[in-house]
């Protein structure tokens, strides 16, 4: 396959009425065959309004089954789509549209339609075309043609389709990065980078074809998109779910595989523990007896298949501990698996389906829960500027809190970020990738192309991580946020902030110490826990984020998550907090669109409350 575009017409005839996108919160839903339809349809209407070979459009607008037509009817036509969401910040989109040249705008929001075409050149603008719903009135101070979607539909029906030949060398995509520091970067993705993942993807999974898909995440990020064009592939059913509605969606649809991120996956570990304790304190202390005994059945099990997180190795007197655990464990596991576990999974879930997540790192502690339970759970691992996945776990081996090996054809090597010496097994560095679905470059910045792609093809990833003899991969962190204390130590938060957050009274939390004798934190307080707190100090309105007992006791309890962790260091133990009264959030510009947080805004955002910390 060297295309997305070649599998259009072969689903089509392959599943026609079989149903391969619906969104019931916008009512609409395409079969293979409505899917293809639009596509062609699309494809002559941008033809018949002048769209070339290599000419880019920028598709602004939300997750659709109109928003993947878009998208492969301009890749039919051999153009560029410049993909970003509506939602984002106007000031934002406007960048994405005039940094990437695009020369026609698509949208599903009206503001953002009235916006763009009061600020665009109608001499370089040759369309919008509006993909809403909200009727729209006549534009008549204006020389930019807008279009509805019915009148496209319409003009692409009578107009002809003419055949384009596509290489896979041809950029196929701008996708823009989530701009964790600086402007956002664009990455160009060729037909070819696409196309190798599906088939890499596939050969890895190997998930059976036509079953039902939940599809929560923006589908104009990298990884989404991906995974949504792999199970179209295979001839899925997707539901394109919203996050409120999520957790009914996963009951009424009975879903197969379910794709997403660790934010959603720590919402569904708390509703199931929300579950649990309502059921009553006997209940509660029956599910942890033999929840502590499934992980330590499944701890056993994975170091007996050489599948331990850290690589080890282990002697014969160990292995045999372990295979004894096993044998006294098994039968108590899968009494709870086939009763309890069950039940839970039922209730919430309404069928077992496959988990699939990827983004960012997975707090340990919700990782081999989901084990535990037999929740099938497969980690990827990969970035905008590698289309995105580089590794997949594999569901039969794997390691706790590992990513999996590298795809087909991909290599993964670990280097010295100072030395550039490449690390043996087992030794943490900084990640570097090659194959098939790297990136060309960024569009017009070739310096920092340079930094990213080396002179030998690899991509700097900037993550931290290690490989195992086996090639399976484990992240530890982003090289760029590593703290250096002024006594030369180096830390990486995120671990720190995911054993904190373990606290059920903390909902964000961010380290901080760069240049400093010590680790401090901002920390966000989850709003149920703010009363509970204020009853138990008798404080009250604000006072609870200045009170130095609450700060005290909120101090004790995070060193002793930190303190508690495996290898813990003295110098990791945070030394001073404020409590902040607003939630980090993609509206502020603290998170990214996927809730990564960016470290460097809130430094800045928040310098002199840091140094305050210092005085």
């Amino acid at each position: 396959m060297d295309s997305l575009t070649q599998i259009w017409a072969e689903n089509a005839k392959k599943y026609g009425k079989k149903h391969a996108l619906i969104n019931e919160d916008l009512g609409i839903s395409f079969t293979y065959s409505d899917l293809y339809d639009h596509i062609k349809k699309l494809a002559s209407f941008f033809q018949a309004l002048g769209i070339e070979k290599t000419n880019h459009i920028a598709l602004l607008a939300e997750t659709s089954p109109t928003w993947v037509a878009l998208d492969q009817a301009i890749m039919t036509t051999g153009s560029v789509c410049v993909c970003r969401g509506s939602s984002l910040p106007i000031f934002e989109l406007e960048y994405i549209y005039n940094h990437s040249d695009s020369c026609a705008l698509i949208t599903d929001k009206k503001e953002l339609l009235e916006h763009f075409l009061f600020v665009l050149n109608p001499d370089t603008c040759k369309f919008i075309l509006y993909t809403g719903k909200e009727p729209l009135p006549e534009y008549k101070d204006t020389n930019i043609r807008v279009f509805n979607l019915e009148e496209a539909l319409k003009i692409g029906t009578t107009s002809e389709l003419k055949k384009v030949e596509i290489s896979p060398q041809d950029i196929a995509v701008l996708s823009y990065t989530s701009g964790t520091s600086g402007s956002p970067k664009a990455a160009m993705l060729t037909h070819g980078n696409l196309a190798s993942q599906i088939v890499t993807f596939h050969n890895r999974v190997m998930f059976k074809p036509e079953k039902k898909v939940i599809s929560l995440l923006p589908i104009w990020h990298a990884g989404p998109r991906m995974f949504d064009f792999y199970f179209l592939s295979i001839g899925s059913t997707i539901y394109q779910v919203s996050f409120k509605n999520y957790l009914n969606s996963l009951k009424t649809h009975h879903h197969d595989y379910f794709s997403t991120v660790p934010k959603v996956l720590e919402s569904l570990y708390s509703a199931f523990n929300e579950e649990i304790k309502s059921k009553g304190f006997f209940f509660k202390l029956f599910f942890n007896f033999l929840n502590a005994i499934s992980r330590q059945y499944k701890n056993a099990l994975r170091k007996i298949r050489g599948l331990d997180s850290n690589c080890s190795v282990y002697s014969n007197v160990k292995k045999i501990q372990n295979y004894l655990t096993t044998i006294l464990f098994l039968p108590i596991h899968y009494m709870a698996s086939a009763s309890i576990y069950r039940i839970l999974k039922k209730e919430f879930l309404g069928n077992n389906g496959v988990l699939l997540c990827g983004s960012a790192t997975l707090r340990s502690e919700v990782e081999e829960f989901f084990e535990s339970i037999d929740l099938d759970l497969l980690l990827n691992y990969g970035l905008t500027e590698a289309s995105p996945f580089l590794t997949v776990s594999v569901n039969k081996r794997k390691r706790l809190n590992s990513v999996g090996p590298a795809l087909d054809d991909t290599i993964i090597k670990i280097i010295d970020p100072i030395t550039t010496e490449q690390l043996s097994y087992g030794r943490k560095g900084l990640i570097l990738a090659k194959g098939p679905q790297i990136m060309h470059g960024y569009y017009k910045n070739e310096e920092d192309t340079k930094k990213t792609i080396l002179q030998d093809g690899f991509l700097n990833t900037g993550d931290m991580g290690f490989l195992c003899e086996d090639g399976y991969l484990t992240i530890s962190g982003r090289h760029k946020d590593l703290i250096v204390l002024s006594n030369g130590e180096n830390i990486e938060p995120i671990f720190l902030e995911m054993a904190c957050l373990e606290i059920s009274d903390i909902a964000q939390i961010v380290v901080v110490g760069q240049d400093k004798p010590y680790l401090t934190a901002l920390l966000v307080l989850n709003d149920s826990s703010i009363n509970k707190i204020s009853s138990e100090f008798e404080i009250n309105g604000d006072d609870i984020f200045f009170s130095e007992k609450v700060k005290v006791k909120l101090l004790e309890e995070l060193n002793k998550k930190i303190s508690s962790r495996k290898n813990f260091r003295y110098f990791e133990r945070i030394r001073n907090l404020i409590i902040l009264k607003e939630h980090f959030s993609f509206e502020s510009g603290t998170l990214t669109s996927l809730s990564k947080l960016k470290r460097n805004v809130v430094c800045e955002e928040y310098k002199a409350i840091i140094e305050k910390m210092y005085q």
